[in-house]
């Protein structure tokens, strides 16, 4: 498992790509594995979007990192970002939309769970998290 080689130092996380794509993939597998606390509740995620990040070096897709369906809502769905160490929310290019805003979250939505059905119902009830993941956070 890639993490696991990670952690025994076997891969290395050399550019921002890299750390990008392990950063993803260690929130995907710590938020499916372990029971969250949302608020004063506790409860199980679903993943829903339909992109996973698989390897260190496949290729970036913008957007939204991941979209899970909370066990016990309220919040029923939670939009995630991850970032790895020191980097920030990333503004568009003419800097009038900041990752995780509801406009960048509107505009991104759709891509990440391909049903508009879900589109729709994701933001009648939804929280935005943003997951930092240190350089101590191999596994």
């Amino acid at each position: 498992m890639i993490i696991d080689k990670v952690a025994k130092k076997e891969l290395n996380l050399s550019t921002d790509k890299i750390k990008g794509n392990f950063g993803e993939m260690l929130a995907a597998y710590k938020l499916k594995t372990v029971i969250v606390k949302i608020g004063e509740k506790e409860g199980l995620l679903k993943r829903l979007s339909v992109d996973v990040v698989v390897a260190l070096d496949q290729k970036i897709k913008k957007g939204i990192d991941a979209v899970y369906e909370f066990s016990s809502p309220p919040p029923k769905y939670i939009i995630n970002e991850v970032k790895y160490g020191t980097a920030d929310l990333k503004w568009n290019a003419d800097k009038t939309i900041k990752q995780m805003d509801e406009r960048w979250i509107r505009k991104n939505l759709l891509d990440a769970v391909n049903d508009e059905d879900l589109f729709y119902d994701i933001l009648k009830n939804y929280k935005s998290v943003l997951t930092r993941l240190n350089k101590k956070a191999k596994n």
